[in-house]
C-alpha cells in the first residue's frame, strides 16, 4: 500500500478532499515554519529549553510518563500475565521530565521514558499560539509527546488525528481497520491509553505464532518523517510509532468530525459485547442483521419509506433527539 504525500495543502483541501477518502496521508513540511521545529532541528537542549521557557514558569507542573528500566529495549508492551504492562506510569515534574529525557541520551543502554498525550493548554500556554496548526480550527488543542527509541505497538484511536513531528524523526507503520483480525489484539479493557493494542513486535514478527500477521503484512505502510512533517491518521486506522532518535518530540490533534462528537462509539461496542457476545449463534446472527439495517444502513435509510417527521429515533439526528435517545437508553438500563 503506498501512503499519498503532500507538499502544499490547505484547509479546503483537507476537508474537503482529503478527510472523505479515509486514508492516511503525508504532509511533508507543513509545520516547518514552528518556532519548536526550529529549535528540535538545532539540538535536544534548545528544544527543551524552549518548552520550559514556554511553560510560563510552571516548571513543578506534573506531568505523566512511562518508565521501564534499561532491557526493554523501548518497546511499550504487556506483562508476560498480560494484565499490566512493562513499564510504570509516574507522575513528575515537566522540567523533572525534560532533564531525563536528556539525560537518558547519554545512556547505553537507556531506560524508557515516554511522556504521551500531555494537553498543552494549561502546561504550554505560548506553544499553540506560536505554533499554529493551519488546518484544524482554533478549538482543537494540541497535545504535546516526548520519547526516546521508544516503540508504541498498533493502536487505533476513535477520533481523527493531525501527527506532527517537532523533533528527532519517527516511523510509523499502519493498516486498515479491517485487518483487526490479523494483529492479535490484546485485552481490550487492559489498555495504557484507552484502546487495545497489538501483541505482533512490528519490527520482528514471529508469523509461525502470528501466521495471519502475513496478510495484515500485505496491506501495512510505513513512512517516516521528519520535524516539520506532518500524518493524518483517520479515526479507526491502526498504527505503530517509532520514535528513532535517541531524543524525539511530537505534537498532535485529535477531534471528531461527527456532529454529535461527544457521542462514544466504542463504548456503543462494549455494550454490545455485554448484551450481544454471550447470546447463541443464531440470535447474534440475526441480531447482525438488525445491526446492518438500523445502524450501518447498508441499503440505504432503513425507513425512507416514511415521511422525516414520522421517523422517530431514526431521524435526522439533533442534539435535542440525542437527548432523547439517551433518555431512553438510560430508563431502559435502569439508570436514573
Amino acid at each position: 500500500m503506498v501512503i499519498d504525500e503532500y507538499r502544499d495543502i490547505n484547509r479546503e483541501l483537507f476537508f474537503n478532499d482529503i478527510i472523505p477518502r479515509y486514508r492516511p496521508c503525508v504532509f511533508r513540511g507543513l509545520c516547518s515554519a514552528w518556532p519548536l521545529v526550529k529549535k528540535g532541528r538545532e539540538s535536544s537542549h534548545g528544544f527543551a529549553q524552549y518548552l520550559l521557557e514556554s511553560s510560563a514558569g510552571h516548571h513543578a507542573d506534573v506531568v505523566d510518563i512511562f518508565y521501564a528500566p534499561p532491557g526493554a529495549d523501548g518497546r511499550m508492551h504487556y506483562n508476560d500475565a498480560m494484565n499490566g504492562f512493562n513499564f510504570n506510569k509516574l507522575k513528575v515534574p515537566f522540567s523533572h521530565c525534560l532533564e531525563r529525557l536528556l539525560l537518558a541520551q547519554r545512556e547505553n543502554p537507556s531506560p524508557l521514558i515516554y511522556m504521551g498525550s500531555t494537553p498543552t493548554e494549561d502546561l504550554l500556554p505560548r506553544l499553540k499560539h506560536e505554533n499554529p496548526m493551519t488546518l484544524l480550527g482554533n478549538s482543537i488543542k494540541p497535545r504535546l509527546w516526548l520519547g526516546g527509541k521508544t516503540l508504541v505497538q498498533p493502536h487505533y484511536d476513535v477520533s481523527d488525528n493531525i501527527a506532527v513531528v517537532v523533533a528527532g524523526r519517527r516511523r510509523f507503520t499502519l493498516f486498515p481497520p479491517d485487518q483487526i483480525g490479523n494483529l492479535y489484539v490484546g485485552p481490550i479493557d487492559v489498555t495504557p491509553a484507552g484502546q487495545p493494542m497489538s501483541l505482533v513486535p512490528i519490527n520482528n514478527p514471529d508469523l509461525q505464532k502470528f501466521p495471519r500477521y502475513a496478510d495484515a503484512q500485505k496491506n501495512k505502510v510505513v513512512v517516516e518523517l521528519e520535524p516539520g512533517d506532518a500524518i493524518f491518521i483517520p479515526s479507526l486506522w491502526w498504527h505503530g510509532v517509532e520514535g528513532l532518535e535517541s531524543f524525539n518530540g511530537l505534537v498532535n490533534y485529535w477531534w471528531k468530525s461527527a456532529a454529535l462528537a461527544n457521542e462514544d462509539p466504542y463504548a456503543a461496542l462494549i455494550h454490545g459485547v455485554l448484551t450481544i457476545s454471550s447470546l447463541p449463534e443464531a440470535e447474534r446472527r440475526a441480531w447482525k442483521v438488525f445491526f446492518d439495517h438500523y445502524v450501518f444502513q447498508e441499503a440505504g435509510h432503513p425507513l425512507d419509506h416514511l415521511p422525516e417527521s414520522a421517523r422517530g429515533v431514526l431521524s435526522t439526528m439533533t442534539p435535542e433527539l440525542q437527548q432523547i435517545i439517551r433518555s431512553y437508553l438510560y430508563a431502559r438500563m435502569g439508570i436514573k
